[in-house]
């Protein structure tokens, strides 16, 4: 089986319509099996749930903010670890590498497309191909 079909992917966003977005451009560079949720607390429950590879959050996620759900994560030392990577759009990209002040393992610019999408979970994963 491919790496890609393999991977397990959390897309926790407050905003109905990047999740979906970003669940297209997954699907699009062949991963399927993507958990979705609008708040951190619920993307914790699943991400404690069962294994994941990586995980997009904002840092304005309601319920327990991004920052607050990668400190969480961080915390149970699940094994192996997840990667969170961080989803920045308009004043949150002007600002620069918010996702490098907060300890995420990578960023996402907004809007994105597959191929931006694959690169950066290639960078925090390893080559997918």
């Amino acid at each position: 089986m491919p790496v890609l079909q393999r991977l397990t992917v959390m897309v926790a966003d407050q905003h109905p319509q990047r999740r979906v977005h970003l669940v297209d451009c997954l699907n699009a560079i062949g991963i399927a099996n993507v958990r979705v949720a609008g708040d951190g607390e619920q993307a914790f429950a699943a991400l404690m749930a069962g294994r994941c590879d990586a995980a997009f959050t904002t840092l304005q996620l309601p319920r327990l903010s991004g920052p607050r759900l990668l400190k969480a994560l961080r915390a149970q030392g699940a094994a192996p670890p997840c990667r969170v990577i961080l989803v920045v759009a308009g004043d949150e990209a002007a600002q620069g590498t918010q996702g490098e002040a907060h300890g995420f393992d990578a960023e996402l610019p907004w809007p994105s497309t597959p191929q931006a999408v694959k690169a950066v979970l290639e960078a925090v994963l390893g080559r997918l191909i």
